[in-house]
């Protein structure tokens, strides 16, 4: 009997040793349509109109009304059958649910004029094939989890003004991230917001960012330099995991110096 409990306890141990050393693994499930905390009620579909034009190759599809588009709105259209180009989203929607985009596939997103819009759901946008989507320069307060994981084609991307946290899983995989704006106003960046993008080669945190979570920036193997400023009190252990080109820029006697010190980290001090 002793024999047996020896060998599960080895058991345990070799499993948990291994764990430790796999990557962050992204879901796409989540129980909720409604994705701002804030909201109390859900908006009907009713409140949602669409048109479709051809005006060049493929299809624009241009969204209006006075609600959140809810997480169903492709499918019970039978959107994603179309060949769906451009999407433009108007002003008045106050909200894009979970889901309601995911694994869609076209090129362009138009929000930009969308002043009303307040949250961007878990996943809304995930898997979807666009190159570039354009947002509100303010208004949007919360974007969810893995709201752009694995858009492969997205280059750049700027987080509005309003936004106060980079939420785990946000751009987890974009490969073909190459530069990333986070302003200020963000206080954290998640776990896992931007493992995979291997494309990036500089992030300038902002002043105001205080914790920094598990691979974050894990697996960016192209990134050479990640700007952190004083404010940061926290950042997780595998925070840079597989970064073998990262030199981080920050203060002399700052969390950040000591944290790049501890891990064998390159670190430029200003």
């Amino acid at each position: 009997m002793l024999k047996k409990i020896i060998i599960l306890m080895f058991l345990a141990s070799t499993l948990t040793v291994f764990g430790s050393m796999t990557r962050c693994t992204a879901t796409d499930t989540t129980n909720s349509a409604s994705v701002f905390p804030q909201q109390e009620t859900q908006p009907t579909q009713t409140e949602i109109t669409y048109t479709l034009s051809n005006e060049t190759a493929n299809l624009t599809l241009e969204v209006t009304g006075n609600a959140d588009i809810p997480t169903t709105f492709m499918e019970s259209n039978h959107l994603k059958e179309e060949n769906i180009g451009t999407i433009y989203i108007q002003d008045g929607i106050t909200g894009i649910d979970a889901k309601a985009f995911y694994q869609c596939y076209f090129d362009i997103v138009f929000i930009h004029n969308c002043t009303s819009l307040i949250s961007i759901g878990d996943y809304a946008f995930a898997h979807c094939t666009m190159q570039n989507i354009t947002l509100p320069d303010s208004g949007v307060k919360y974007i969810g989890k893995g709201a752009f994981q694995y858009c492969h084609h997205i280059t750049s991307f700027s987080i509005p003004d309003g936004v106060t946290a980079v939420s785990d899983y946000t751009f987890y995989d974009c490969q073909r991230l190459k530069s990333i704006d986070i302003p200020k106003g963000v206080t954290s960046i998640g776990k896992c917001a931007f493992d995979g993008c291997f494309n990036l080669k500089s992030v300038d945190i902002p002043d105001g960012v205080t914790s920094i979570g598990t691979e974050a920036f894990g697996y960016c193997t192209n990134l050479e330099s990640v700007s952190i400023p004083d404010s940061v009190a926290l950042i997780e252990d595998n925070a840079f995991k597989d970064c073998p080109n990262l030199e981080i820029h920050c203060s002399k006697g700052s969390y950040a110096e000591t944290y790049a010190q501890k891990h064998d980290i390159s670190c430029k001090v200003r």
